[in-house]
């Protein structure tokens, strides 16, 4: 058929061998669905319908119009594609039945060397799909040993299982729908052509160009001159490409066409090693190895959870460099954003990343840097990091909070120095352990509360690691190296630790320490405590003679078998607050919360603020309160010191402690009466400059709180004591800042009256009693009134209504009270 317009009939070993054209199957195209699982009607008709034709030996069987177009020898199917995939499966299958495998691969394939041939029959839509043709034209199989089927549906074993065990395939293939279609496939057709014999000569009849049995007609629409708006519109079927794929291939022709490389990288394919592009070299290892790890910690088989896998990690690595390279602006909070489910992730387009211009060399080579450090010949990240120093840096769970996207931003930087420190020492592990010890250190430490302090951090991080010669952090450290953003007191403490792993003993009773979950590397106070800060502090090291060694070595492990004992977990879990009455006993140690505000440090709540942990933190050299700091911090070492202090016997001991100091005022209730600390849930309290003292239930007066006298009154005087003819009593809390709680004495219901009296406290040690009827406007009886002005009681109004009030100072109040209640009985 001379006319290309009306079609060229050609069979698929013509196409290729006689025309001499390479089939592409373009980017713009979908996925193979023909082998699909739920396909099995089609696939079993459609190979049916073939092997038909081969056996009927009847020429020239067309399966209608293929359509595309020719580029540089390469033909381009707009439509068609499905019957040529299942083609190039066929001639591969019967191409080994036959024994017939060197000679397809010959025609089917341009030879690179004498291990690597390259399919002439090609998916562009993944690279992985590319690599799987790739892997066919260079692996033929036993078709008499196959693996077993692990579901049993075959019992002479599975086509597909045996090639997904070959060396050159990648599980992360799995995940790519064209390869698990043409898998399927080859199931199907080695189900159907299993028991032919060699003698039908079916690939001579493939083969045949004088009487092709198989053909089809080539419409090559280029003579047409049809955009590619045709492609989208005739190809309706199959699955559209992911948004990740969509990404990787702009992504791709971003790193060909705008990014400047000045060095080509090494690729090694089957064992030989190649020089290629970045573009190239990305493309490969992306839908290769790389794909491989993320398939790894992929429990989701569907495509997405891996894409977005992948995009979670290529949008760390933007967001690092975009951070080390820029100063603050509002694309560092919008990149790095934690919001669980990737939705925001979704939101982050590659048009996005160039509009802030984050994707650039030095992203892209980090990228691909990165991923390569990580890689490991089980497909599983590599583990570098000793068992020891998983404290610091658990490599693996570390990787799969990254992969989900779900660090916070001490973290992100974490996975950033860790990964810098490999690239910069040419993945050298020598001194790693150290570094992310150091590292988890200062970032622990010090506050993230915004992005602007998440890009002071990495970059400190970034600058720091250039400044250690060989990764060797300690021996820097050691050296006075400046480190800045991070707390000044904790770079301070890695310094004391540094100079002292030189001295035997020092280093293991230190990391046990310093890797306590109630203290996580802060342990300065220890060595405040122990007298080894001062005499830092004094030399600029720790270079004493081995006697005064042995001094500090044994005053530090004590203070540190102290500690343990108390901080066992949270030491406000110790019964009854007995740790926090015990420092009580010695002074006042509350840390303010603001003006009026102070917090006894007995809330698990909001602990970064409010914790033992941070009164026991050294303020900075330059704080105008350290004097003050240093009091109350010097209340716990009173504790510790104490001749009655057990941290074999903690309970019998505290509370010994508690009951040997006596201090006056508030403090002593507090001490003395559970009740207080019990009902300060967050810990809060107000004491006014006029000597008010209220009780936070939460942490603002806008919740319920009560006043301190009042309440003390109420516990020592009047609950589980009869005022009768009152029949209730209570403390009655508030949430209104410009109402005062009270103690209530109620339910007195006299001639249908129910009388009640409130107390609350004033100042100075005085009270005020008042005395209303809640069944207003009722009139007071007479007898009433005489016995309320007898006592001093006068008519008020400031509570609107008709209220009788008296102030009593404290000892007068109950008195005041009881006789009260005997006059009114009385009445009765």
């Amino acid at each position: 058929m001379n006319d290309i317009r009306l079609g060229e009939r050609l069979s698929f070993y013509q196409l290729i061998n006689n025309k001499n054209y390479n089939i592409e199957i373009p980017i713009i195209q979908r996925d193979y669905v023909q082998g699909r699982v739920e396909q099995e009607d089609i696939q079993n008709d459609f190979i049916d319908a073939l092997k038909k034709y081969l056996d009927d030996n009847i020429a020239n069987r067309d399966l209608d119009f293929v359509y595309g177009s020719l580029f540089n020898n390469n033909f381009i199917p707009l439509d068609g594609q499905q019957r040529l995939t299942t083609l190039f499966l066929l001639h591969w299958y019967i191409a080994i039945k036959e024994n017939k495998f060197n000679d397809f691969a010959m025609w089917v394939a341009i030879e690179k060397s004498s291990n690597n041939k390259i399919s002439r029959f090609s998916y562009k839509t993944r690279t992985s799909s590319q690599l799987f043709c790739d892997l066919l034209v260079n692996t033929s199989v036993d078709l008499l040993k196959l693996l077993d089927d692990d579901n049993n549906r075959n019992s002479q074993g599975l086509l597909s299982k045996t090639l997904k065990d070959k060396s050159g395939f990648y599980l992360s293939w799995k995940n790519d729908p064209t390869i698990s279609s043409m898998l399927n496939m080859l199931d199907v057709i080695h189900e159907k052509f299993k028991d032919s014999e060699i003698k039908e000569n079916y690939y001579e009849r493939l083969t045949s160009n004088d009487k092709p049995i198989i053909t089809f007609l080539m419409l090559n629409l280029n003579e047409f001159n049809l955009s590619d708006d045709l492609y989208i519109k005739m190809n309706s079927r199959g699955m559209p490409l992911t948004t990740f794929e969509n990404f990787k291939a702009k992504l791709l022709q971003h790193i060909k066409e705008e990014l400047t490389f000045p060095n080509k990288r090494m690729l090694i394919i089957e064992n030989s090693e190649v020089e290629v592009s970045t573009a190239k070299y990305f493309s490969y290892n992306i839908d290769t190895k790389w794909s491989n790890l993320f398939w790894a910690y992929t429990k989701n088989t569907e495509n997405k959870g891996i894409d977005k896998k992948i995009m979670n990690f290529i949008r760390f690595c933007i967001v690092s460099t975009y951070a080390t390279s820029n100063k603050y602006d509002k694309n560092v909070e919008f990149l790095l954003s934690t919001q669980k489910e990737f939705s925001v992730t979704n939101k982050i387009s590659f048009n996005k990343y160039l509009e802030i211009n984050s994707i650039t060399t030095e992203s892209v080579n980090f990228i691909i840097d990165s991923l390569n450090i990580l890689v490991n010949n089980d497909d599983t990240i590599k583990v570098r990091l000793k068992p020891d120093f998983q404290y610091y840096f658990n490599e693996v769970e570390i990787f799969e909070k990254l992969i989900s996207y779900n660090l916070s931003m001490v973290e992100h930087i974490r996975v950033y120095a860790y990964l810098k420190f490999l690239l910069i020492n040419n993945e050298d592990n020598t001194g790693l352990n150290d570094w992310m010890r150091v590292v988890f250190n200062l970032t622990e430490n010090v506050e993230f509360d915004k992005a602007e302090d998440y890009v002071k951090g990495i970059s400190e991080i970034d600058r720091l690691i250039s400044e250690v010669n060989n990764g060797e952090i300690i021996t820097a450290l050691r050296s006075n190296i400046n480190i800045k953003f991070f707390y000044e007191r904790q770079v301070q403490e890695e310094k004391i630790k540094a100079n002292l792993f030189e001295k035997p003993a020092w280093k293991d009773v230190i990391f046990d320490m310093e890797k306590h979950s109630y203290f996580k590397g802060q342990i300065l106070f220890i060595f405040e405590y122990s007298g080894v800060l001062e005499y830092f502090e004094i030399n600029n090291n720790c270079d004493w003679v081995d006697s005064e060694n042995d001094e500090y070595f044994n005053a530090f492990n004590d203070y540190v078998k102290k500690v343990k004992s108390v901080f066992i977990d949270n030491p406000n879990k110790i019964e009854n607050y007995l740790w926090a009455k015990a420092v009580l006993s010695k002074g006042n140690y509350l840390l303010g919360a603001s003006a009026d505000r102070f917090n006894l440090l007995t809330t698990s709540k909001n602990l970064r603020d409010y914790s033992w942990k941070r009164i026991l933190r050294l303020p900075p050299h330059n704080y105008s309160g350290k004097v003050k700091w240093h009091k109350k911090r010097k209340l716990i070492k009173e504790v510790f010191d104490d001749k009655d202090f057990d941290s074999k016997n903690i309970v019998d001991s505290l509370d010994k402690i508690r009951n040997n100091h006596k201090p006056s005022g508030w403090r002593m209730s507090f001490i003395e009466r559970p009740e207080f600390m019990n009902y300060c849930k967050q810990g809060f309290i107000m004491k006014k400059a006029n000597g008010e003292l209220l009780l936070y239930k939460e942490s603002q007066s806008n919740h319920t709180h009560l006043e301190f006298y009042t309440y003390l009154l109420y516990l020592d005087k009047i609950v589980g004591k009869s005022f009768t003819p009152f029949t209730n009593s209570f403390e009655s809390a508030t949430v209104a800042y410009d109402k005062k709680p009270c103690v209530v004495i109620d339910k007195w219901n006299f001639n249908k009256s129910n009388y009640a009296i409130n107390i609350r406290y004033l100042l100075k040690g005085n009270y005020e009693i008042r005395f209303f009827d809640r069944e207003l406007p009722q009139k007071y009886d007479p007898r009433i009134i005489d016995i309320l002005q007898k006592r001093s009681f006068k008519l008020d109004f400031k509570y609107n209504d008709d209220s009788y009030i008296a102030i009593y100072n404290e000892s007068e109040v109950i008195s005041t009270i009881n006789n009260l209640c005997v006059e009114f009985n009385k009445l009765i």
